[in-house]
């Protein structure tokens, strides 16, 4: 559907504060604690299940969390029960539509059913091609199409559930069309439905140059993305673990070193945004590499359109992509930890951050209050959709679009000569409902 009218915002329902958008936010910053505020440990990995529940990977104490938001239950590994976890040193988590929680330990991977608290577990069996590719897994997807994607240390497992069966892809050297390495660090999937595979171990220092970013063709081959020390507009280096998509159809890459980058996804070639003064992509505040093992450890937003960056040992910053200003989130006297590790944004706009140093923060971050305007016409409905966009149904004004990132306010009506415009030509909408996509594979 194309934006069919852009209204002055004074004209209609809600004044906002347009200004208000690009202040800095006010944050409040809880640690997340056990029993007698004991630390909750290293948290590799966090997700949210269908029903709110938060999941922790919880590799300091070996076990997986689940969190209410005040009550967190363990599971652990047990050996006289052979439904339990299946491992002990937890690496990454993934909840799918359905509430299948699939964990990743030093055993394999397991797939558990809430409802059932039993642990399937997956592992690989040098005699069976079709078993788990290699125990060492690393991250976890499953994309629009129902695939679980599995990283491992020794190559990609795409798992298909219907047969049981684990399909591997692997870097075959001299193949271009292959993956350009087998540690992979990342797997993820954009808005358009492109799988991209982050590779490389951050931890083997400047002289592995092994790595890279790849993109999945829709033939099973891969297109590679490397370091390329004559072309300035490739990969700063190969180690690639953080990929992330954000609101406004900016692709990120980080890797080791200072590689924050964004890619044009249509001509491959990268940006890299600098902490020298000279660059002329230079970000003031950009955390310089401390340790030839430091890298960039996630790239996240948050529901009002800001980047959260974390480094490894360089700490986390928090980027304003409208003012094009960076502030160190260790700033702030709640937090002091200089490390960082993983980072998930839940369906309630909370922000969860774990960090190299055992601790993990639940951050709730509020905007500036909004200004009202009354105005002539009659609201019947409201709906945030997933991106923090608001839509509002009216009583004679049709369909409105609020974009809070781009500040932008967009308003869709019945126009007779346009049989893809709004269907109610009184431009009446009572009711608003966000249907969740399904997708066949």
């Amino acid at each position: 559907m194309k934006y069919r009218h852009i209204v002055p915002i004074w004209l209609f329902i809600l004044g906002y504060n347009i200004s208000g958008s690009a202040q800095s936010p006010n944050l409040k910053i809880n640690l997340i604690t056990r029993d007698s505020d004991k630390p909750i440990g290293k948290i590799n990995a966090i997700c949210q299940d269908p029903a709110g529940f938060m999941w922790f990977c919880g590799q300091g104490e070996k076990c997986l969390f689940r969190y209410d938001g005040s009550k967190l239950v363990s599971y652990k590994n047990d050996l006289s029960d052979t439904n339990s976890l299946g491992g002990t040193n937890l690496e990454t988590i993934y909840v799918d539509d359905v509430g299948k929680i699939w964990i990743a330990h030093n055993n394999g991977l397991d797939e558990f059913n809430p409802s059932t608290n039993i642990f399937k577990h997956h592992r690989h069996d040098p005699n069976v091609s079709g078993s788990l590719g290699n125990n060492e897994v690393l991250t976890l997807l499953k994309d629009r199409k129902g695939r679980l994607w599995i990283g491992t240390q020794n190559g990609l497992d795409c798992f298909d559930e219907q047969k049981q069966q684990f399909i591997h892809y692997k870097k075959a050297p001299g193949n271009r069309n292959s993956l350009s390495c087998n540690y992979i660090s990342k797997v993820y999937e954009d808005r358009e439905g492109t799988i991209w595979v982050g590779t490389g171990a951050p931890w083997d220092g400047l002289g592995d140059e092994e790595g890279g970013l790849n993109r999945l063709e829709q033939d099973g081959s891969f297109t590679q993305f490397k370091h390329d020390s004559k072309m300035s507009q490739s990969l700063a280096t190969n180690k690639v673990r953080a990929i992330f998509e954000d609101s406004r159809g900016v692709f990120w890459v980080g890797t080791s070193g200072d590689g924050l980058h964004t890619m044009d996804r249509k001509t491959g070639l990268f940006q890299l945004l600098s902490s020298n003064p000279k660059s002329p992509a230079y970000l003031v505040g950009l955390p310089v590499n401390t340790t030839p093992i430091d890298h960039i450890t996630f790239i996240q937003e948050d529901h009002l359109g800001s980047i959260w960056i974390g480094k490894w040992s360089s700490g986390i910053i928090r980027y304003d992509p409208i003012l094009k200003t960076i502030t160190p989130f260790e700033a702030n006297s709640s937090f002091s930890d200089s490390t960082s590790w993983t980072a998930f944004q839940s369906r309630e706009g909370l922000l969860w951050i774990s960090t190299e140093k055992n601790n993990l923060f639940k951050i709730e971050i509020f905007n500036k209050p909004l200004s009202l305007t009354p105005t002539t016409d009659q609201v019947y409905s409201f709906l945030e959709d997933e991106w923090g966009h608001l839509w509002v149904g009216t009583f004679d004004g049709g369909l409105v679009h609020f974009d809070q990132h781009y500040v932008k306010l967009y308003q869709y009506k019945n126009i007779p000569s346009d049989s893809f415009s709004l269907f109610d030509t009184k431009n009446k909408v009572f009711a608003l409902m966000q249907i969740k996509k399904t997708y066949l594979a």
